[in-house]
């Protein structure tokens, strides 16, 4: 979570325009983690860490989950662990009451999935928590926003940490981890 997206967006604004012109054209003026110099992951995650910022991790551990979550169903785990992640976070007091923006990436190119998941998300945070929720769904094949990048940056850091036991990256971003969750087991 970041109270001000727009610190965000500077961020990751700064960081590409530290790469050369070529390797802005690679890629395509988008922050992928994965694909980052090791030296440009720690300066985005010492930055990352100055900013006022959030961060709550939930994961699942896939070969758990009844089968059906893990292929033809997985929008509704999708769903499911969205609702939990947000419950957490207004658990935790860590937004105000009245209103909050929740912006993702669109994984589903099918309206229907999405205007559920839309429908699903505002009743649930609405009648639980009497919160007004604004959801805006990116789309992934364009530039997605310069938000959704910092949150793969999170996301990379943290599997490097739970999946290769390797929280070199995490160290920088540890202090702003309010909970590690695993869902499942």
């Amino acid at each position: 979570m970041i109270k001000n997206p727009k610190q965000g967006n500077k961020l990751v604004e700064s960081v590409i325009k530290g790469m050369s012109k070529a390797e802005r054209k690679r890629h395509f003026g988008v922050l992928h983690f994965y694909q980052e110099i090791p030296a440009r992951k720690i300066k985005l995650l010492r930055k990352l860490a100055e900013l006022d910022i959030v961060i709550m991790n939930i994961y699942i551990d896939k070969k758990q989950l009844y089968i059906p979550f893990q292929n033809e169903e997985r929008h509704t785990l999708y769903n499911y662990v969205t609702n939990i992640l947000l419950d957490r976070i207004i658990g935790k007091k860590l937004v105000s009451a009245g209103h909050l923006r929740l912006i993702v990436a669109r994984r589903e190119t099918n309206k229907f999935l999405n205007e559920n998941f839309q429908a699903f998300l505002k009743e649930k945070t609405h009648f639980a928590h009497n919160l007004n929720i604004h959801i805006q769904i990116e789309p992934y094949l364009k530039t997605p926003h310069k938000c959704l990048q910092l949150v793969d940056a999170i996301a990379r850091t943290t599997f490097r940490k739970l999946e290769r036991n390797d929280d070199s990256y995490y160290q920088y971003i540890k202090n702003k981890v309010v909970e590690e969750y695993k869902l499942f087991g």
